[in-house]
């Protein structure tokens, strides 16, 4: 079974995404508000998937997540949304675009 981490800071689109995901070989270990939250699930247990939104509000980002992602879990995998095209391009200059 797939363990996807999900972050979104919006909590009706955070739910909504969930349960969408959740089923057919995924398993939603935790759907997160900020990343400071997913830190602390990612410190719990392995992880394969991480899906975030990258403007997260106060704190840090989910491209600042995403590293942190990498170096606890380098094997796994990373989806990330925004509402907002300006993300894209500070999402490839991180290179985080590729792996």
């Amino acid at each position: 079974m797939l363990k996807l981490l999900l972050v979104e800071d919006n909590a009706l689109l955070r739910a909504s995404l969930a349960d969408a995901l959740s089923g057919h070989d995924v398993q939603v270990v935790a759907a997160c508000a900020t990343a400071s939250e997913a830190v602390e699930e990612l410190c719990r247990g392995t992880l394969d998937v991480l899906v975030t939104d990258l403007d997260l509000g106060e704190g840090p980002d989910g491209i600042t997540l995403a590293h942190v992602v990498r170096r606890l879990h380098p094997t796994a995998s990373g989806i990330s949304r925004s509402q907002t095209t300006a993300w894209g391009h500070r999402v490839a200059r991180q290179g985080l675009a590729r792996r």
